[in-house]
């Protein structure tokens, strides 16, 4: 799998010559690469002049960009920020990709535009918060339980993501919890655990 953007089963041919920006490769059906006034991922570009017909496809889909999605089996499935946390635990068909965006601004996805899962234990989610995120399923179950026990809880959002404050800890003592916060905030600036975060 070359890239996020050959999961998809859809091409658009094009009839020039050159190398793909996104995915790298060469091609002679490629479509002349034109980024809008208000595109910012230069840095994150291959060599190279052309979309190749995988890449171009999927660049000028706008919901890439604007909203969550997996791809899998060579569909794509758009799906809300409360049904994240159980697309990253269920299984899924691999290959696959996901994507996850707070702004629906940028093309998050750039980052690790070539990086494929190919498994359910160790797999990868593209975000436009925190980059491209390595997923250790056992990690990922625990975060979950332990996040979602705070939130139950009245643990705000923002205390789980900078750190607890001393109600909090008093809160804890008093309900035998203060051990899931020493083991919590050492998930703090954790990518995996923002993204989690994200998903309560």
């Amino acid at each position: 799998m070359r890239a996020i953007s050959w999961l998809l089963k859809e091409i658009n041919k094009g009839n020039k010559e050159g190398f793909c920006v996104l995915c790298g490769i060469e091609t002679v059906e490629g479509v002349e690469f034109e980024p809008s006034s208000t595109f910012t991922g230069f840095s994150s570009l291959q060599y190279g002049d052309v979309l190749c017909p995988y890449c171009c496809a999927f660049f000028v889909r706008q919901d890439f960009r604007r909203r969550n999605w997996i791809i899998q089996d060579g569909e794509v499935k758009y799906f809300s920020r409360g049904e994240l946390l159980d697309i990253l635990r269920n299984e899924k068909k691999v290959p696959f990709a996901i994507y996850v965006t707070q702004t629906g601004q940028r093309q998050g996805w750039l980052t690790g535009f070539r990086l494929v899962s190919s498994s359910n234990n160790r797999f990868f989610v593209h975000t436009d918060f925190v980059g491209c995120v390595e997923v250790e399923k056992r990690l990922l179950e625990e975060m979950i339980e332990d996040g979602r026990f705070l939130r139950d809880n009245k643990i705000s959002k923002t205390e789980l993501l900078i750190g607890f404050s001393i109600t909090t800890y008093k809160k804890a003592l008093l309900g035998n919890f203060e051990n899931i916060l020493e083991k919590v905030k050492h998930y703090v600036s954790q990518p995996l655990w923002e993204v989690v975060v994200y998903g309560l």
